[in-house]
């Protein structure tokens, strides 16, 4: 069970779920990724511009990082739901690093790659989840 994955030393009831998962992708990444969204539309003009669309990639990409210890769903357990976080969270990673270099039009691509990554993920674990659908369509 999941406790007991848990090492020694860290108090297993400290890793309890506060949301369940709807919740959570609607309360946590559903506004990052409207941040993001907005942020890939229109070429940011200055340094502003600039960090806040890398603060929501990274916001985005450290969120991820919640779907590696969520449970509720036997799938969260497979090695496949564990490929399929590490490779959605390194899709906002590499937008990141596209914004950090101030490459657009590459933090574009990279942007609907990572929409990609996670409608991919939707499809194969919640079918009925909606589609997220890019910025510009």
């Amino acid at each position: 069970d999941a406790e007991s994955a848990t090492p020694p030393d860290v108090d297993p009831h400290a890793r309890r779920q506060v949301m369940r998962n709807q919740e959570l992708m609607k309360f946590l990444f559903e506004p990052f990724t409207v941040d993001l969204k907005r942020g890939v539309q229109i070429e940011p003009e200055n340094r502003q511009e600039w960090q806040s669309l890398y603060v929501a990639t990274f916001r985005l990409g450290e969120a991820m990082n919640l779907l590696y210890f969520r449970e509720g769903k036997d799938y969260m357990k497979t090695a496949e739901w564990r490929q399929m976080v590490t490779d959605s969270r390194q899709a906002a990673l590499d937008v990141g690093a596209a914004v950090r270099k101030r490459d657009f039009p590459e933090a574009q691509v990279r942007y609907e790659r990572l929409i990609q990554t996670c409608n991919d993920c939707h499809r194969k674990f919640e079918p009925g989840d909606p589609t997220i659908v890019p910025a510009w369509q």
